[in-house]
């Protein structure tokens, strides 16, 4: 009797404990995905481009940017659960934007740091010039 009871006792253990750690181990999962999403997003997204895009675009570029989301490598989500690949892709995909708009902000602001320098000598140019005609 003191057999079966010990079996049943350890039955209901090994049942209570298995959910348990299958939540544990999806929450790890999913933060460790979050966490490799945002290292990825950060090396894989192409700043000269989005730098690019706000020097030539201006403050459109810099919207652009912002709206529209990276898409994760297939290749770092293939053979993994369907929790990783939405943590990973959200993490990546909010993690690049960031990424993009940064690079196009410091693009757009290059571009407005020369028209301004541009606009000022034209402006010193023509005020001479027309200073030497008189």
């Amino acid at each position: 009797m003191k057999k079966v009871f010990i079996c049943v006792l350890i039955g209901i253990f090994l049942f209570t404990i298995s959910p348990v750690q299958l939540i544990a181990q999806a929450t790890k999962s999913a933060t460790d995905a979050c966490a490799q999403g945002q290292m990825d997003a950060g090396i894989e997204v192409n700043k000269f481009l989005w730098g690019a895009v706000g020097f030539l675009l201006g403050i459109v570029g810099v919207l652009i940017a912002y709206m529209v989301p990276p898409s994760p490598p297939a290749m770092k989500l293939m053979g993994k659960s369907s929790e990783y690949v939405l943590a990973y892709t959200q993490c990546y995909q909010d993690k690049g934007k960031g990424e993009q708009g940064t690079a196009s902000l410091i693009g757009c602001a290059i571009s407005g740091v020369l028209v301004t320098i541009y606009y000022i000598w034209a402006i010193a140019t023509v005020t001479a010039a027309a200073s030497s005609i008189r």
